[in-house]
């Protein structure tokens, strides 16, 4: 069974930070998705109904997200395209509960949520609204283990925006989409592991979160869900669903609704998943890198000849190829080792960096 993933990771122990004044629900949340495409005609018929269905049911106290994970849907994010791929899925629509692949029976969800609900409380992730400008969200987030526990354990935020209206294939041009995946929220040390030792029963962990806004989202339709995940001990590259909420503790998602915050936030390790990928000031225009997704090998064109060095990196931030190659114009790398997912490359040349996501299938 495969576990779902979240777009963010890497190192954050932080119990001597300030404590905040509101306590993490000792409740458990369920996550329902759906993984769609604008363009995808069951989704807007059989599978539009059908995730109705769940979202009526379930949204007031679960999260709920529809993942456009399709690079040629309206809404689509890589974000969604990460989540989508660790979830696992043979076509669109295609559901899960908690991470748990369904397929096209959305049905089973329900019961999936309903004995979630009935689980004891190991952890939950909540949050308070720090700022609301016009630029970014930011959240603070604070985790809690109501439980002991060993492993580690990683926390997430995601902005899902309801009730956008456009084309849906079987819908038309005005379709109401609802609960859709607009984003992964970064940290500013790309640090979003809570503990990688355990916790003790009442330990509690805070971090600080924030997301840019895009002029198109409507705050008002906005929801903010904060999820902690687990890596499974058995296979490092996937992470089990442990608990969330998605109901600001403190402060309200309006302009200017945050509570300014109170305390958090610790150093970490960079992660390569939340790269600023396409940002002119560090992506060289000069390098090409095809084919992508890749099967066998990838290469690598510069328009000259120079020094540099490659790293590719999985979802964990663990380095799976380290190259270094000299005056080279063009270099072709062998990737058929690699395990099919999603990666991050980074090329480092004297003055420039290339930073991007690889797909090897």
């Amino acid at each position: 069974m495969k576990k779902i993933y979240l777009p963010i990771l890497a190192l954050f122990l932080s119990s001597a930070v300030v404590a905040q004044s509101w306590s993490v629900p000792q409740t458990n949340s369920g996550l329902i998705t759906k993984i769609t495409a604008s363009w995808c005609g069951p989704c807007g018929a059989w599978g539009w109904e059908g995730f109705g269905e769940l979202v009526g049911e379930h949204h007031e106290d679960h999260i709920c997200m529809a993942l456009y994970a399709s690079s040629t849907s309206l809404f689509y994010t890589p974000d969604a395209d990460v989540i989508a791929a660790e979830i696992g899925f043979g076509g669109y629509p295609n559901f899960a509960g908690n991470g748990e692949d369904v397929g096209t029976g959305y049905a089973q969800v329900n019961g999936i949520i309903e004995s979630f609900e009935m689980n004891d409380v190991i952890a939950n992730a909540a949050y308070e609204v720090v700022s609301v400008n016009e630029n970014e969200i930011e959240i603070l987030v604070k985790v809690k283990f109501f439980e002991a526990v060993a492993g580690t354990f990683l926390v997430a935020g995601y902005v899902i925006e309801d009730d956008i209206v456009g084309y849906q294939n079987s819908q038309g041009d005005s379709a109401h989409h609802h609960v859709v995946f607009r984003g992964a929220f970064t940290e500013a040390d790309n640090d979003f592991m809570v503990t990688t030792s355990g916790a003790d029963a009442g330990e509690t962990f805070t971090k600080t979160l924030t997301i840019d806004r895009a002029s198109e989202w409507k705050l008002s339709n906005l929801e903010v869900a904060t999820v902690l995940w687990q890596q499974d001990e058995n296979n490092q590259t996937d992470l089990i669903y442990v608990n969330g909420t998605k109901t600001p503790q403190e402060g309200t998602l309006t302009e200017g609704g945050g509570n300014g915050g109170s305390g958090g936030g610790t150093t970490g390790s960079d992660d390569p998943r939340n790269w600023p990928v396409g940002q002119d000031e560090i992506v060289t225009q000069t390098m090409e890198l095809y084919p992508n997704p890749a099967k066998d090998l990838v290469n690598l064109k510069f328009n000259e000849a120079v020094d540099f060095k490659v790293e590719i990196s999985d979802l964990l931030g663990k380095v799976v190829v380290n190259q270094s190659f000299t005056s080279k114009n063009r270099i072709s790398m062998d990737v058929s080792s690699l395990p099919e997912g999603l990666y991050m490359i980074r090329v480092v040349t004297d003055n420039k960096t290339y930073l991007d996501r690889l797909i090897v299938k």
